[in-house]
């Protein structure tokens, strides 16, 4: 049974975890995700009382919400110093359904049942939210027909459920559910266009945080340099797949490049070019961008023909 001291370290860990992904987030951004914080905050009260009274005996979904509680608190009190906010206009008072002291009490219970759930708790995605909040790696812009369709105030509350939705580490089916629940006119009970937002635009924003995560690495080891890895599987398009094992430096302005063709039905074939900053590249793309060191490729080479990897 793990001791109370090193369940307490777990939970300290993560917290820092998650106060330091705010660092070096620009104040605009703050004081745009700051009301998507609370916003995920208040839905994660609301969802831990309404499973408590309707599933007392099954812990563990509890103990997600009380995580997610736990973590947003510290984030959005760190979220609230960086951008210059009093405490006071930050405390949270759940609708005046739970107030600060309740608050602490699920802090002090959520410590105890650290004892039966150690591990169980994870930083939460601070850096994506940041990313969604602003906008700034958004593919749906990039398409004339899906632009216009989420213009303007539709645009903005779209990005509010994206960022929401990454402060709660909620699954993309989870996710999927929330568009199409708040925003019906949009969707027009079409769970795919939902699912499909949901899945390019969370991958979008892992990628961004991901390319900014190889770039500092790069710092301390200049010989990192950023890789396009495409899924290997019967989905791939060749669009994805000429991209796949692609190297570039993109703190030199390098950008990835894509050749592929297709093929009419008369047989004819049309080459195609493209040049793309990042994945994700298309709606619904899987790819991602991977730190690499061409040493590797070499060492992989190398065990691949003692047989120590598969062919």
């Amino acid at each position: 049974m793990p001791n109370p001291g090193s369940v307490r370290d777990d939970v300290f860990k993560v917290l820092a975890e998650t106060v330091d992904s705010l660092q070096g987030i620009e104040l605009p951004v703050l004081n745009r995700m700051l009301p998507i914080l609370r916003a995920a905050q208040n839905e994660t009260v609301k969802d831990l009382r309404e499973w408590l009274l309707t599933h007392s005996g099954e812990r563990f979904t509890a103990q997600r919400y009380r995580n997610v509680i736990l973590v947003l608190d510290r984030a959005i009190e760190r979220a609230g110093d960086l951008a210059g906010v009093t405490d006071e206009a930050l405390r949270h008072q759940a609708g005046g359904v739970l107030g600060p002291l309740a608050i602490k009490n699920l802090r002090s219970e959520w410590m105890r049942l650290g004892r039966i759930f150690e591990g169980t708790v994870q930083p939460l995605a601070m850096r994506e939210t940041a990313v969604l909040a602003s906008g700034r790696s958004l593919l749906w812009p990039q398409f004339e027909s899906s632009a216009k369709r989420y213009a303007g105030s539709i645009g903005e509350r779209t990005k509010f459920l994206l960022g929401v939705s990454r402060a709660r580490n909620e699954t993309i089916d989870e996710l999927t559910t929330r568009l199409t629940k708040h925003l019906p006119d949009v969707f027009r009970s079409e769970r795919w266009d939902a699912e499909r937002l949901a899945r390019t635009e969370t991958m979008s924003a892992y990628n961004t945080v991901a390319s900014e995560g190889i770039e500092e690495a790069h710092r301390e080891d200049s010989e990192l340099v950023e890789r396009w890895d495409a899924t290997y599987d019967f989905r791939r398009c060749p669009m994805c797949a000429s991209l796949d094992g692609q190297v570039i430096r993109p703190w030199k302005g390098e950008k990835f490049v894509a050749h592929w063709f297709t093929l009419t039905k008369k047989g004819k074939r049309t080459e195609h070019s493209k040049v793309i900053e990042w994945p994700v590249a298309h709606p619904n793309c899987r790819c991602a961008r991977t730190a690499w060191r061409e040493s590797w490729g070499k060492y992989a080479h190398q065990a691949q023909q003692m047989g120590l990897l598969a062919a």
